[in-house]
């Protein structure tokens, strides 16, 4: 059984948002700097995969994405009513752009995504990866509004991957170029603009 944590939205508000956390976090580290997305009574599940944290067995694309899979019955099971929207960040933001592709959503956010997964190792090192986490096939499929934020300064993933994903989209993307901004950028400095966007609320 994966390890998780879990905030119930307060009445009356039927939002709830689903929090695929990156390649070095687990739920604990990702609960406590997703927390500020609860702002306004929200709802919010923070997930994790296995081989992270305390969840056993070993990472994979495939095993990622079949644990988010779980992850949104289980969003569903809890709160069958409300309108799910997902956030992902870094290799997160590959988990999240999946399930909005497969999935009914009202609209999906990453922080830090890149491309596609060989395109963050050396070309020397690519013919070795075998897993794709491919963003920009993702996106061609992604029908919902799709709300990309990318720090101006991240030093992990180059803030050309946030042009190139929006090229590989469509009208329904909106990118946001947090300046100065890493590749994490605490989420209580974003919360409320996230929730504009995604509500398509923007100015």
């Amino acid at each position: 059984m994966l390890e998780g944590a879990y905030w119930p939205s307060a009445a009356p508000v039927d939002q709830l948002v689903i929090v695929f956390h990156g390649n070095s976090y687990n739920h604990l580290v990702m609960a406590a700097r997703a927390e500020p997305l609860r702002i306004g009574g929200r709802g919010v599940l923070v997930t994790s995969y296995r081989g992270f944290g305390d969840n056993p067995g070993k990472p994979s694309e495939e095993g990622l994405m079949r644990d988010a899979e779980a992850w949104i019955a289980k969003a569903r099971e809890l709160h069958p009513d409300k309108r799910l929207y997902l956030f992902g960040f870094s290799l997160g933001g590959a988990v999240a752009l999946e399930m909005a592709a497969r999935h009914e959503v009202e609209a999906v956010a990453t922080l830090g995504a890149f491309t596609d997964l060989r395109s963050m190792v050396p070309k020397l090192a690519r013919a070795f990866v075998k897993d794709r986490y491919d963003n920009r096939a993702a996106m061609r499929r992604v029908e919902e509004p799709v709300l990309l934020l990318h720090g101006s300064e991240d030093d992990v993933v180059d803030p050309s991957a946030a042009a190139l994903l929006e090229q590989a989209g469509g009208d329904n993307v909106t990118v946001i170029n947090l300046r100065g901004g890493k590749h994490w950028v605490p989420l209580d400095q974003l919360a409320e603009r996230l929730w504009a966007a995604m509500e398509g609320k923007q100015s």
